[in-house]
């Protein structure tokens, strides 16, 4: 279980300690319905990775987070309940990464 950690903090004087992330429905194109995920860093509010699917599922999420290198100290990334995010894969995904999760309740 992950709780709020971030608390609305969005400030960090350090690249790569806090981050965020979000799946986004895209419009339709030529009648596909596309799904980003991507990863912010608080710090200078850069999009540090990101990946495009047309089905919003685990391997979307799973794509992005293979762009993010796996770090020997900490890391804090907030985001919301989709279903992705609470999902066990996540979860273990996420301690191999020495990822410390945060989500919004």
């Amino acid at each position: 279980m992950a709780y709020n950690i971030l608390n609305r903090e969005f400030k960090t004087d350090e690249p790569f300690k806090k981050l965020t992330c979000d799946v986004t429905e895209m419009k339709r194109v030529n009648n596909k319905r596309y799904y980003v995920f991507s990863v912010m860093d608080l710090y200078n509010n850069t999009i540090i990775c990101t990946s495009m699917s047309e089905h919003n599922d685990w391997g979307l999420v799973a794509k992005g987070f293979e762009k993010i290198p796996g770090q020997s100290e900490k890391i804090l990334l907030h985001s919301n309940q989709g279903p992705q995010i609470t999902s066990k894969a996540y979860y273990e995904l996420t301690g191999q990464k020495n990822i410390v999760l945060s989500i919004e309740v």
